[in-house]
């Protein structure tokens, strides 16, 4: 727009102060001619596209669920939107290139009914509406929930996600020229490694006696899923114990599981576990001995048995020496005498007996209390009088047409 300006002071002719006063004119309505344009714009249909982040979150850790939301709309004078398609590229680490920041979760993901998302290639997501058709006036919102990659490096690092939508209007040959929305940054924090290894017995029960299969668990456990490492390289070993007062004395090896190798010489059992182990994974190996009293082992000796894990991890920049990680768990506990508690039930399952119709008894026996080994177990169930018959066992075998009692026998 250009300004004219005129110092009335000085007299003009009338001839000249009309021609002034027709170019003004003219020229205003040449400036507004772009206004009545955009206007005439505006009517046609238009997507309208913003993304943001839930909970208006600025920062992160590795192992988070990221909640991105986009919200679009068809605004339009003339006609409905017709096609849309919406596309969200999970963002990615520029360092290396295209390293994967987040990981899609599906699960915790939605859009609304009569949409639906494709994921092709991997972290990137396309929403379309199945009829092909954007109302106008319409309003939907779809959230996109992606996990922070417990691999990605290096950290802490600030990122953003941008979503783009375009429409193609009913009878229009080309989709329209796409329109973005960028969410606020997020930063990533550092992750720290934070595990530990526990020890524990695992059967039985209760204090073990001699004579019996003792086995334990060793469990290497995340101690949070959020802002932690994966785990890789990971060596477990377990010393057997030696006797208390005879020197080189060990329990008798039985087994160990997931393939892990006993050395007799030192007593050791090893593991390998290549990875990754990420969190919340535990890594976790069995180990079976038994103390033998024929060796020399009797209740009431005190041992202790330990156990050692190391293992690798990215740490959040640069290279760590291997191993990166080491962790130390032990258990020590008496051995007890024997004990051989155990309890037993009966109990139909739901399908009681009319004048005509099926029984069904289930016969439990639980040796949780027990620290000593079975030799043989027997379990009756005796019918009188005729007034039950039997039709099925599922295990065991049926000679005795009683009334329904149930004995229950445990033997050493």
């Amino acid at each position: 727009m250009q300004f004219i300006f005129v110092d009335f002071k000085k007299r003009l002719p009338a001839a000249l102060l009309r021609l002034f006063v027709f170019s003004l004119l003219v020229g205003t309505a040449l400036a507004q001619m772009p206004a009545h344009n955009a206007q005439a714009r505006d009517g046609e249909p238009q997507l309208i596209l913003t993304k943001s982040v839930d909970d208006d979150l600025t920062t992160a850790k590795v192992g988070d669920i990221v909640f991105f939301r986009i919200r679009f709309a068809c605004s339009s004078l003339t006609t409905d939107c017709g096609d849309v398609e919406i596309v969200d590229a999970l963002p990615t680490n520029p360092t290396p290139p295209n390293n994967p920041l987040f990981t899609y979760v599906a699960a915790l993901s939605s859009v609304p009914g009569g949409f639906h998302t494709t994921e092709s290639p991997a972290g990137t997501l396309k929403i379309t509406k199945d009829d092909h058709l954007l109302l106008d006036g319409s309003q939907y919102d779809a959230v996109i929930a992606a996990r922070v990659n417990y691999e990605t490096r290096p950290l802490p690092a600030i990122v953003s996600n941008e979503a783009s939508g375009k429409i193609k209007p009913p009878g229009a040959t080309d989709w329209t020229p796409p329109v973005t929305s960028t969410t606020p940054n997020i930063t990533i924090e550092a992750p720290e490694a934070k595990w530990s290894l526990t020890k524990s017995l695992y059967s039985p029960s209760i204090e073990p006696t001699v004579d019996t299969d003792v086995t334990y668990r060793l469990n290497l456990c995340p101690d949070t899923t959020e802002g932690n490492v994966a785990l890789t390289n990971i060596t477990f070993t377990d010393t057997l114990p030696t006797h208390p007062t005879i020197a080189g004395l060990r329990p008798d090896f039985i087994s160990a599981s997931n393939g892990g190798t006993y050395n007799s010489g030192t007593g050791v059992v090893t593991w390998t576990i290549p990875g990754p182990i990420t969190p919340p994974a535990c890594a976790t190996r069995y180990v079976t001995m038994r103390f033998d009293s024929t060796d020399g082992w009797a209740v009431g000796n005190n041992l202790t048995n330990t156990a050692d894990s190391t293992a690798d991890y990215t740490p959040p920049s640069g290279t760590c020496t291997t191993p990166c990680l080491s962790h130390t768990g032990s258990i020590t506990h008496d051995i007890d005498p024997i004990v051989e508690t155990p309890t037993y039930s009966k109990n139909d399952v739901g399908d009681p007996v009319g004048i005509d119709g099926t029984a069904r008894f289930t016969l439990s026996l639980n040796t949780n209390g027990t620290n000593y080994p079975a030799n043989s177990v027997v379990m009756t169930d005796t019918l009188t009088n005729g007034e039950l018959q039997v039709v099925g066992v599922t295990s065991g075998t049926w000679d005795v047409n009683d009334h329904v009692r149930a004995t229950i026998q445990y033997a050493t």
